[in-house]
C-alpha cells in the first residue's frame, strides 16, 4: 500500500508536505475528449506509442534527484529506483499527457479520470516488476491484483486527496497553515523535552 501511494504522489508531483493537487487545464481535457471516445481507445493507448515527447513531461523526482528535502514522502522518494519514473513517463507519453492530474471537478470514472487510473496502476505494476520499490518490501502478488489496486487508488485519490483538495478550495491556504501548526507543535514539544519552557505557546 505504501509503495503505491508513494507512486501516486511522485506521478502527481505532490511530494511537498503542503502540496495541493492542481486540476487539468480546459485545453488538456478538451484535447483529451476529442482524441479518446471509449475505454477501448484508452486500452489501445496504453499499449501504443508516445503521443508527446518525454522531455515535455513533469513528475516529481526520485532517488538522488529529489530536491524537496522535508517531509516523509520526499525522504521515501529518495529511496525509489529510477525505473519507477521511467514507467510513469512512458505511460503519460502514450496518453499525450505532460503531467498527471485527475479532474476532481468531474466524476471518478469519467473517461479522462479512467485514463489517469490506468496510467497509475499500469505504471506501478511495471515499476514493481522492475524492483523500483524493493526498499519498501512490497507484496509482489499485488502487482496483478487489479481489484485491490483499483480500490486502493479510488480510496487514496478520490477519498483522501479529494477531500484535501476540496478543503483547500473552500479555505485557500488551509494546507500550509496546517503544516505550519504542526511544525510549531513539534518545535514546542522538542523544547519541553529538553526541560525548557517555550517562549511562545
Amino acid at each position: 500500500q505504501d509503495a503505491f501511494k508513494l507512486h501516486i504522489l511522485i506521478l502527481w508531483n505532490l511530494l511537498d508536505v503542503a502540496a495541493v493537487p492542481k486540476m487539468p487545464s480546459p485545453d488538456v481535457t478538451s484535447w483529451f475528449n476529442t482524441t479518446f471516445s471509449t475505454m477501448d481507445d484508452l486500452h489501445a493507448a496504453r499499449q501504443g506509442s508516445a503521443r508527446v515527447s518525454t522531455s515535455m513531461i513533469t513528475t516529481a523526482a526520485v532517488g538522488r534527484d529529489v530536491r524537496v528535502k522535508t517531509g516523509t514522502h520526499a525522504q521515501h522518494a529518495g529511496r525509489v529506483e529510477k525505473p519507477a519514473l521511467s514507467w510513469m513517463i512512458a505511460f503519460l507519453a502514450r496518453f499525450g499527457f505532460t503531467s498527471w492530474a485527475p479532474d476532481f471537478t468531474s466524476t471518478p470514472y469519467s473517461l479522462y479520470n479512467s485514463a489517469c487510473r490506468i496510467i497509475a496502476i499500469f505504471s506501478f505494476q511495471q515499476a514493481l516488476l522492475a524492483q523500483a520499490y524493493v526498499h519498501f518490501g512490497p507484496v509482489m502478488s499485488h502487482a496483478n491484483d487489479f481489484d485491490f489496486l483499483i480500490k486502493l487508488f479510488d480510496w487514496y485519490v478520490w477519498d483522501c486527496w479529494f477531500h484535501r483538495w476540496d478543503a483547500e478550495r473552500r479555505r485557500p491556504g488551509w494546507r500550509m497553515r496546517l503544516h505550519q501548526q504542526k511544525l510549531g507543535y513539534q518545535w514546542r514539544s522538542r523544547v519541553r523535552a529538553c526541560g525548557h519552557t517555550p517562549l511562545i505557546n
